[in-house]
């Protein structure tokens, strides 16, 4: 049934995604430019969006999750399932975007601007940061579209979530940019966390795993209790 709800889910979902599927990579060049370490994160903050919400309540889908067979827990499996192989494709479109940035800067003189080389250690450290940027991005949408339904849920998760986290984004990624165009070494909180992060591997990605698959249990039980509660 699981996998049921996770075809059904994406099948309402992927044609609205045609569009998306070219606009995304762009932003994600474009916003990820000013310093390659973003590109991943980037990629899962952009891809967090390609969520069933919108066309359930635009089909009134959710009436016919309640005349059929199916459990609600189903229903929020399903879709964090979903969801987490969304992020595991983001996660794989970072790295494919960050190659495509190395060629872009090699070929057309950029080299002094843009540095794509990424270490072993680097690379995964950038893994477990994305992967508790999409834990807390979970719980700072999931809960909300599963109470309130995307019409009013999206101002929440926009004004609440996106919109503070896409500035941080911005402000960390200038701030690095701008370290390396003038030569300075005051780099960003980021910068200094990867660089300690790599540096104590095994210790910090544990710390980072328990930690990001704490908050993801905790959006998927307070979805679960939510959509439990919500009368349609």
């Amino acid at each position: 049934m699981i996998t049921k709800m996770i075809a059904f889910d994406w099948l309402t979902m992927k044609k609205g995604l045609a569009v998306d599927f070219i606009i995304i990579p762009i932003l994600i060049l474009v916003s990820g430019a000013f310093h390659p370490l973003y590109m991943i994160p980037l990629s899962v903050f952009f891809s967090f969006g390609f969520t069933p919400f919108g066309a359930e309540e635009k089909g009134d889908l959710h009436y016919l999750h309640l005349s059929m067979p199916v459990k609600r827990s189903d229903v929020v499996v399903g879709r964090f399932a979903l969801s987490f192989i969304i992020f595991l494709c983001s996660l794989i479109l970072g790295r494919l975007l960050i190659s495509v940035m190395g060629f872009i800067s090699a070929n057309i003189g950029l080299s002094f601007l843009i540095h794509p080389s990424i270490s072993f250690s680097e690379y995964l450290t950038i893994l477990t940061i994305s992967y508790l940027l999409y834990a807390l991005l979970s719980l700072l949408v999931f809960p909300v579209m599963f109470k309130l339904g995307y019409s009013k849920g999206k101002h929440i998760s926009i004004y609440g979530g996106y919109i503070p986290l896409m500035f941080i984004f911005v402000v960390l990624a200038a701030w690095d940019w701008s370290t390396t165009v003038w030569g300075r070494r005051a780099e960003s909180p980021i910068i200094r966390l990867i660089e300690y992060a790599s540096e104590n591997l095994v210790a910090s990605g544990i710390a980072l795993f328990i930690v990001s698959t704490s908050i993801l249990l905790l959006s998927y039980l307070l979805s679960l209790r939510a959509y439990r509660n919500r009368d349609f």
